[in-house]
């Protein structure tokens, strides 16, 4: 699967929704966009065991919200 990265305007835009002053270099972008990348590969992967353990093909919004519930525990977010 190739690798599709969350598009550095939309990291940009976040960090600046946390502090509109704050400049961001296009490496900080860019590492940034990676890790979240990571991320959600690492949230899908786990959507499709609970949804598999669940007997179906297709990944639901109640599988994401279960890892989400799941990595809010580790994370204490």
């Amino acid at each position: 699967m190739s690798k599709s990265p969350v598009p550095l305007a939309v990291v940009e835009k976040m960090i600046k929704e946390v502090d509109p002053n704050i400049r961001v270099s296009d490496s900080a972008k860019e590492a940034m966009s990676d890790f979240l990348n990571d991320i959600a590969k690492n949230i899908a992967r786990k959507a499709i065991v609970y949804a598999e353990h669940a007997g179906r093909v297709t990944v639901k919004d109640v599988d994401v919200k279960q890892v989400r519930e799941e990595m809010s525990r580790l994370l204490l977010i």
